[in-house]
């Protein structure tokens, strides 16, 4: 992997490269921010790439902000290397757009485990660049979803530009580059289907003949992804039957015969005879692999997409850092280990949505009895964690009586069909502790406060 290094100081430079080297890495070298912006931007650039904040010509934080405003579906894995390590730099550098931080001195086996999550994120970014693009060239290749198809809904053929009669298959198969791996339907202006190939039907779990004539919409696309009903008249693929419109979904589900579901991206082309509508041509594929690319890329995000709050990761890498300041200068620190009670009663009696809506209210209360300062994360499904900092066990109970009167007040105002409370578990940083120690232990004082209010 060709990586980047932009370091004035020829120490830790050498000692940086040295390091890739040994890995097997292509280091290029550079000594200021202008030499550095001007490596990324070659059609060549390094995949990986690290930035000392404080350069000459320009700063690492404008390079990154540079780097991320350029139109490319393959961007560098940034770290941040710097002797700044207040919270205000780690999230001005983090907003700016490096993907993870480190603070001089820093420790060579850290600096190696960063480069190496860097190292299969860059891999995952081409995997998954790579999946779209075959995607899109695919999606551009089916020339029958592009224009009017002329089928014949009771014989299922499709007349050519000469006027003859070929079965779908044999059109299919001369008229598009369409790869043998994509499902393929046609069907009438009821929905039924008159053709299916092999592909789509393994797919679904069924047979060509289990489902021709068969009725599309209650067969395989009768429920959306979280299992709520999927009326037919909001059905994108019958909304093509009736008002002649191409439609393209990259968000939806079909089901299997086995009763189970997978992600598919599909378009649905109206078919047309005579000028009237006779059906539709549907052409999909499984993204099963894609959505996971996903799954794993936003887990290696630091925000929490619902809340706006830290994720995990997001918290583990400040909280390591404040750790160290915290160690540095003294400083006392208590983390807190939240958890909501009956989550589960809430999503089972009042739907995934309202669910969601108590994770964000959550979130809010946590806001709003925390200081700024406080490093605030959803580490899990209703699990939350916080790093508050200069405070210790003395401030524990000032904390929860904080948090107690605003769930009290928002309980009392907010007027949902179910009531926020929350267990929640206290430790007091040591220094030499790690955060995972510290998230361990205050997991399971949560986990009894918790039990005591079942008693």
């Amino acid at each position: 992997m060709r990586v980047l290094i932009a370091e004035d100081d020829s120490t830790t430079r050498t000692v940086l490269a040295g390091m890739l080297k040994k890995c097997g890495d292509e280091v290029v070298e550079t000594i200021n921010g202008a030499a550095a912006w001007d490596a990324l931007q070659q059609p060549d650039a390094p995949a990986l790439a690290i930035l000392d904040w404080i350069m000459p010509e320009m700063d690492g934080l404008e390079v990154v902000r540079r780097v991320r405003a350029l139109q490319t579906n393959r961007p560098p894995h940034i770290i941040m290397l710097t002797i700044r390590g207040e919270k205000a730099d780690i999230i001005a550098g983090l907003e700016a757009g490096a993907d993870d931080y480190l603070s001089k001195p820093f420790d060579p086996g850290e600096l190696r485990a960063r480069i190496e999550v860097g190292r299969r994120l860059v891999k995952m970014q081409d995997s998954l660049a790579s999946k779209v693009e075959e995607l899109r060239q695919a999606i551009d290749q089916i020339k029958t979803l592009r224009g009017i198809v002329p089928i014949c809904a009771s014989c299922k053929k499709i007349r050519d530009d000469q006027g003859y009669w070929n079965q779908v298959e044999v059109y299919v198969r001369d008229h598009t580059e369409a790869e043998s791996g994509e499902g393929i339907f046609g069907l009438d202006v009821h929905g039924n289907h008159t053709f299916v190939n092999p592909a789509a039907a393994q797919m679904l779990g069924y047979t060509v003949d289990e489902l021709t004539g068969r009725h599309s919409h209650t067969t395989w696309h009768y429920k959306k992804a979280d299992g709520s009903p999927y009326p037919e008249e909001e059905c994108p693929i019958y909304a093509a039957c009736k008002d002649g419109k191409a439609y393209h979904m990259t968000d939806e589900v079909f089901w299997r015969k086995d009763g189970t579901s997978f992600p598919v991206e599909y378009t649905s082309t109206p078919i047309t005879e005579d000028g009237k509508i006779s059906g539709a041509v549907v052409t999909f594929r499984d993204i099963s692999e894609r959505k996971h690319m996903e799954e794993e890329l936003r887990a290696l995000s630091l925000v929490d997409e619902l809340t706006g709050l830290y994720n995990r990761r997001g918290f583990l890498t400040l909280a390591k850092q404040q750790t160290k300041i915290a160690d540095r200068l003294g400083k006392d620190m208590l983390l807190i280990f939240a958890d909501i009670d009956k989550m589960k009663l809430i999503n089972d009696t009042s739907g995934h949505k309202e669910g969601d809506r108590a994770l964000i209210d959550t979130a809010n209360i946590l806001r709003k009895s925390l200081r700024d300062s406080d490093v605030i994360a959803r580490v899990g499904g209703d699990e939350f964690a916080v790093l508050a900092m200069a405070a210790c066990s003395e401030h524990a109970e000032i904390i929860y009586g904080h948090l107690r009167d605003n769930i009290k007040s928002h309980n009392e105002k907010e007027g949902r069909p179910y009531k926020i409370s929350l267990s929640v578990g206290f430790v007091c940083y040591v220094p030499g502790s790690s955060i995972e120690e510290l998230l361990v232990q205050a997991d399971q004082l949560m986990y009894e406060d918790k039990q005591k209010k079942q008693l």
